[in-house]
């Protein structure tokens, strides 16, 4: 009885009571999110108290004034509580109310009143208070004037603008000064609005009812969707605002654009090619990966670093299969490391030679000539890029001849050219090659620290055990590495004062190409084989429009380069989700574990964010298929059904231009556009026997039966092929209807001049 008694009074209200519900969870919410103090601060006590109280007050007598000092009287009462837990540690004793209960909550009040004083004195004599419960006490009561005069605005005033501006601008200093993201204001912004919309409905609604205006009993429903459309929109706003209003939002529209800019520079560098083409602004120096302290894993961004183009053919098209044939494989190195530390490795001091090699004959059986044109797109950091083996150096047309010291200068250059003696090399040819290393290699490349732990050595001796070989020893390792451990991003860095290489193979959940090189190159150099870790950047993907490979942030790599006497250094790849280096004509296609991952996309909201915004969305939705279920009439008669159906055929034909004066009766109505909709069978019939029925009902006192109204709601629904054609229909002959307008007008301006 009781239940039935709420539920009527409140369903003509649920609407709005759920939407500040609503407000009030996300209000709480932001609030829990901030983590001012460290326990909890009885802000959902708060909310929810002062929800119920400003309720509680909106039915009551009470005026304006005296309203509010009850409200803050009652609220200090409540934050002492809170703060002091005078009945809570009361009611939490086991024994019965009595002479002890009352002494206790005696004690817990002087308790609370001493606390209050030291407040007061701190702030006469300007000292710091360290008491959180101040803060805490202030929030209580700010958060329950604030519930409960947005609920008294709303229920009382009819204006839930005002009751929204105190806990909005309370909302938005939270979020600031907490910095959390402008999307934690979306839900308050949405069901904001949707509660402005829809208390200035119920209170035009009330009035026009109070002085007997008629008006669409469908009116709500239109005003809600439109409301909540422009909600909506405003809440997109919101979002979208900080892409143009903050650096950080312009630095991900620029990330967003960036393919148009490429497209840019595309465009340029083919109509004008001797003109340098505009380069990213891009936040990632052209340097590599840092391995002088391994740990750091390498960026994921799809920042443009450069455009490579080389003499090599271009790789052929994938076929039906989705197969490709296998093409030379390079890297464009940058620095090379030959000291290893057991964190990390220190760039090696090669020393320069004053002889200069020859460019035109081949000073190394196994390589061919390689000619490489660099284009950079951000400000190079180290020593610039080229393939294995560089010889020459064109600069704005000067060709400079380089000395045999492996690397390229460090020079601010954006747009190079290098000629380079690459690898071309078949296995065979690498395994018959001799071990007799030159001294100034094996004493810089077999170097290894004596705190490299004794099961790393045992490893590498199990691996290569059997073989003298330095190319089989390589593969060996190579191959034991990539099919071992699990290519990973998310590794913990190595605990302090723990060799890296040995956190790598014995403990880590895996690694990505800083560990696999360095595991590699000790693996190798504990068998005696000379090694050294160079970084750069991989290949790339190669674009066909640019004829050059496009190389990005998430290409910076670390690799494996293994000396041999008759060839030099040879490139080996040891990281799993990398491809090998290719050493035969004949080897076999590419297998799919050795693709590259993909980078992934950055994007201005983290993928939490937009999973809240997902089931904030989902949420909102929900609530406004149940809100329409608990409202709908639960016994529509036949007569609202036909009525209801009738108004929505009659919406619809006007929405594609079938509309008359109000003054046209319906059978009128059927008279004028009888030759226009006769051709539409299924949706002319569905439109004369709604408007019979229709007249019936309105203009008589025939009941209507269930299968009638059915029968025209089928003959409706059958018709919606028909009435796609007469929308589309009604699309494509707008422009002929603008015509005709202005020629009307036009007509009518002259007319008016004469």
């Amino acid at each position: 009885m009781i239940g039935s008694i709420i539920w009527s009074k409140t369903r003509p209200h649920i609407v709005s009571i759920m939407l500040i519900l609503g407000i009030a969870i996300t209000v709480s919410y932001c609030i829990s999110e901030s983590d001012w103090v460290p326990q909890d601060s009885g802000h959902n006590s708060a909310i929810a108290l002062g929800l119920l109280f400003g309720s509680a007050l909106a039915i009551s007598r009470f005026r304006g004034r005296t309203a509010v000092a009850y409200s803050v009287l009652l609220s200090l009462v409540t934050a002492g509580e809170i703060i002091g837990k005078i009945l809570q540690s009361t009611l939490s004793l086991r024994p019965p109310l009595g002479i002890g209960s009352l002494w206790f909550m005696h004690l817990r009040l002087m308790t609370l009143i001493d606390r209050i004083a030291g407040w007061r004195i701190a702030v006469a004599r300007g000292e710091t208070i360290h008491d959180v419960g101040l803060f805490v006490f202030l929030s209580i009561v700010i958060l329950w004037n604030v519930s409960t005069w947005l609920v008294w605005s709303v229920a009382r005033r009819k204006r839930a603008l005002e009751g929204l501006l105190p806990l909005g601008i309370l909302l938005a200093i939270n979020n600031h000064l907490s910095d959390q993201p402008s999307f934690a204001m979306l839900p308050f912004i949405t069901l904001g609005i949707s509660l402005i919309a829809r208390t200035s409905f119920t209170y035009q609604n009330a009035d026009w009812s109070a002085r007997s205006v008629d008006h669409p009993d469908d009116l709500g429903l239109e005003w809600g969707s439109h409301s909540f459309a422009i909600a909506l929109f405003i809440s997109l706003m919101a979002i979208l605002s900080p892409l143009f209003a903050t650096p950080e939002g312009r630095k991900s529209l620029s990330d967003i654009l960036r393919p148009v800019q490429e497209l840019t520079a595309e465009t340029a560098e083919r109509l004008f090619a001797d003109v340098n083409p505009p380069r990213s602004d891009t936040g990632y120096p052209a340097q590599g990966l840092e391995v002088n302290v391994i740990g750091p894993p390498p960026s994921q961004s799809r920042e443009t670093i450069m455009w490579v183009q080389i003499s090599d053919p271009a790789p052929s098209p994938k076929d039906s299969s989705g197969d490709q044939s296998p093409s030379p494989q390079h890297y464009w190195r940058s620095s090379i490391y030959s000291e290893y530390t057991g964190i990390g490795w220190l760039v090696a001091e090669i020393p320069s030679s004053p002889e200069p090699r020859s460019t035109t004959e081949n000073t190394s059986p196994g390589r061919y000539m390689l000619h490489q044109r660099y284009k950079l797109a951000t400000q190079p950091q180290g020593s610039l890029f080229a393939v294995n083996m560089p010889v020459t150096m064109t600069v704005n047309g000067e060709v400079i001849t380089l000395q045999p010291n492996e690397v390229l200068p460090h020079i601010d250059l954006f747009d190079y050219e290098v000629t380079s003696w690459t690898v071309e090399l078949t296995g065979e040819q690498l395994s018959n090659s001799t071990i007799d290393y030159p001294p100034q290699i094996s004493s810089r490349y077999l170097q290894l620290p004596e705190s490299v732990p004794q099961r790393v050595l045992d490893l590498a001796n199990r691996i290569t055990v059997g073989t003298d070989s330095p190319y089989t020893k390589a593969v060996r390792i190579e191959t034991y590495l990539r099919n071992s451990y699990p290519y990973t991003l998310d590794v913990p860095s190595p605990p302090k004062n723990h060799d890296v290489v040995d956190y790598f193979l014995f403990e880590a959940p895996g690694g990505f190409c800083s560990y696999y090189a360095s595991a590699m190159t000790v693996l190798l150099r504990a068998t005696g084989v000379p090694s050294r870790l160079v970084t750069g950047y991989a290949m790339g993907e190669f674009e066909p429009s640019r004829n050059a490979y496009h190389v990005i942030a998430a290409d910076a790599h670390a690799w494996v380069e293994v000396y041999f006497s008759d060839y030099g250094w040879v490139e080996f790849e040891p990281t799993a989700a990398r491809m090998r280096f290719q050493r035969a004509l004949n080897d076999s296609a590419r297998s799919k574990s050795d693709l590259r991952l993909p980078a992934p996309v950055s994007s201005i909201y983290s993928p939490r964010e937009l999973l809240i915004l997902g089931v904030f969305l989902i949420s909102l939705y929900l609530l406004i298929t149940g809100v329409r279920w608990l409202t709908r009439p639960r016994e529509a008669s036949q007569r609202d059904r036909i009525f209801d159906l009738y108004r929505d055929i009659r919406r619809r034909l006007a929405r594609v231009g079938y509309r008359t004066s109000t003054s046209t009766t319906p059978h009128e109505f059927i008279t004028v556009f009888a030759p226009a909709l006769s051709q539409k069978s299924t949706l002319f019939d569905a439109l004369i026997e709604a408007t019979d029925l229709y007249v019936e009902t309105r203009f008589s006192f025939r009941s209507l039966s269930a299968s009638e109204v059915d029968n025209v709601h089928r003959l409706w629904r059958r018709a919606r092929t028909q009435r796609m054609s007469l929308w589309l229909n009604w699309v494509f002959t707008a422009p002929n209807r603008f015509n005709q307008l202005l020629s009307q007008w036009i007509r009518e301006k002259r007319s008016r001049r004469v």
